[in-house]
């Protein structure tokens, strides 16, 4: 799945391909750590890559995942380490970690695409007529297509 536009993996792909245990996905666009979250659901994933997606760049980043995989023993062609585990357990245990896991989940990129109503379909065709960017058609369009909104386009669209 590597050099696609993927920026999430779906809930509810761990019971499709439950024997997983190497996912490359690099150079894609995942963007948030909570975009992630799903991999969770792979109990046999060892082997994981997102070498080149904006991802890679949130704090915590190695130690979410680590943290949410479990059965994870290599993350981006580097052997996970006992003492990540460690940290992980530590960064993300008790109260505090909770917390900090909860304020991960706040930054979802895309909301379910059953949310995406016919009104808001109307809304996005109605808008596609007056776009001044390609930026923004291409935004529009792929909100049709897959069903998904940002959370900033949502918040656009239902003012």
């Amino acid at each position: 799945m590597n050099n696609n536009k993927v920026a999430r993996v779906a809930a509810g792909l761990g019971e499709s391909i439950p024997a997983l245990e190497t996912l490359v996905l690099t150079n894609n666009s995942v963007v948030n750590l909570a975009d992630l979250d799903a991999l969770a659901e792979f109990k046999k994933l060892e082997m994981l890559s997102l070498l080149q997606n904006p991802v890679q760049q949130k704090k915590h980043y190695r130690l979410y995942l680590i943290h949410k995989i479990p059965s994870l023993r290599v993350l981006d062609f580097r052997k996970v380490r006992q003492r990540e585990r460690e940290a992980a357990a530590s960064l993300f245990g008790g109260e505090d970690g909770g917390d900090l896991e909860q304020a991960i989940q706040k930054n979802k990129t895309a909301i379910d695409a059953d949310a995406l109503t016919p009104a808001l379909r109307k809304k996005i065709q109605e808008r596609i007529k007056s776009v001044k960017t390609m930026a923004e058609m291409s935004e529009l369009e792929h909100a049709l297509k897959t069903g998904k909104l940002t959370k900033e386009l949502k918040k656009q669209l239902e003012q």
